[in-house]
């Protein structure tokens, strides 16, 4: 039986190509392994006993662009819900997140997908700090360090809204040398205030948790303050 759920395509040009190549039903994307016509790269994964997606980044060349496609399922199934809403949150904060290609969620089955765009002209902090970049990318960044103040002053603001995020990791953090901009991504754990557990609202619990952020920016940016 064919999955009937809705593709909502973020992107009208990235929807003809993709519905070109065969991908325009849900089980599409979900069985996109079954498709020879692409060359997947997993880059993170979680499949159960039974052989199905629980949580799952497949990097995905295609028509001279980088996309990945992210899935979850079952007790992970809102994790991908979280990450599509965080897209919309993210920019608050002056940040910039992956563009979004397309989306579905599966009420039913408790299965989504998104497929996220590469973001062109930024280089993940990690990277830049381990040298994982070729030369003339790590000469044309130089030092990382001017770009500091700029991710500190966008995390304290973030600390003063309603949101928490846990994954405040050098490798989530991107730096775009030609604009200044600053990218994060993987935002599945990026959530409104009204969505985590009571208790994390309560004084010495909330203060924990903004701490704890505090400490994973500190150790990403190898800082003993902020």
């Amino acid at each position: 039986m064919i999955n009937t759920t809705e593709l909502i395509w973020d992107n009208q040009e990235d929807k003809l190509v993709f519905e070109a190549a065969g991908l325009s039903h849900f089980d599409d994307f979900w069985k996109i392994e079954d498709n020879n016509k692409f060359e997947l790269q997993v880059r993170r994964q979680h499949i159960t006993d039974a052989g199905d997606i629980e949580r799952q980044t497949v990097r995905i060349p295609f028509n001279g662009k980088d996309y990945y496609l992210k899935r979850t399922s079952a007790s992970a199934y809102r994790c991908i819900k979280n990450e599509y809403e965080a897209l919309a949150y993210v920019p608050l904060f002056g940040f910039v997140p992956p563009q979004s290609a397309v989306h579905a969620f599966d009420e039913n089955t408790q299965r989504g997908f998104v497929l996220l765009k590469n973001m062109d002209g930024f280089y993940c902090l990690g990277d830049i700090r381990l040298k994982k970049l070729p030369e003339d990318i790590l000469a044309l960044i130089g030092d990382v360090t001017p770009y500091y103040p700029s991710i500190i002053s966008k995390f304290k603001a973030f600390q003063k809204s309603q949101f928490f995020y846990r994954d405040w990791m050098d490798k989530h953090i991107f730096i775009n040398p030609e604009t200044k901009d600053i990218g994060l991504i993987d935002l599945e754990r990026f959530l409104p205030k009204s969505e985590v557990p009571f208790h994390w609202r309560l004084p010495f619990v909330y203060g924990y948790k903004r701490k704890k952020e505090r400490i994973k920016l500190m150790k990403a940016l190898s800082l003993t303050s902020l």
